[in-house]
């Protein structure tokens, strides 16, 4: 006896098979090799030039805990933000949706965390 689930997928494609839910079957491993490249080059990049900034400030005069604080708080929220809104725009959009979510996350995530590490280590300096 043949199985009726298997007979209703038959008719005409009355049932899905779950395959328009898998976007990333669309791009080449070369494709998302490349995007996965820049994210992370661009990361490391803007990682590094936050910390020289943050050196070169503090050779310069600014307090050291408001400005270690901030740049902790950026580098931390930027992660965090950056893999947790780049997760939900994979999840929803697929590898283009995560590029622009892990950009978006990591920008507003390092804003917010800049602004809490600040405000801690400034307790620091007095």
């Amino acid at each position: 006896m043949a199985d009726p689930l298997s007979a209703v997928e038959k008719l005409d494609g009355a049932l899905s098979s779950g395959r328009h839910s898998l976007p990333w079957e669309t791009y080449s491993p070369e494709a998302l090799k490349t995007v996965s490249n820049i994210g992370r080059s661009l990361g490391v990049l803007g990682s590094v030039l936050e910390v020289g900034v943050a050196v070169n400030d503090w050779q310069n005069g600014a307090p050291a805990g408001a400005t270690f604080g901030g740049l902790a708080g950026s580098l931390g929220g930027g992660i965090g933000g950056g893999a947790l809104v780049g997760f939900l725009g994979g999840w929803t959009m697929g590898p283009p949706g995560a590029f622009v979510g892990t950009v978006v996350g990591g920008l507003a995530g390092g804003s917010v965390g800049e602004q809490s590490g600040t405000a801690l280590g400034s307790k620091l300096d007095k």
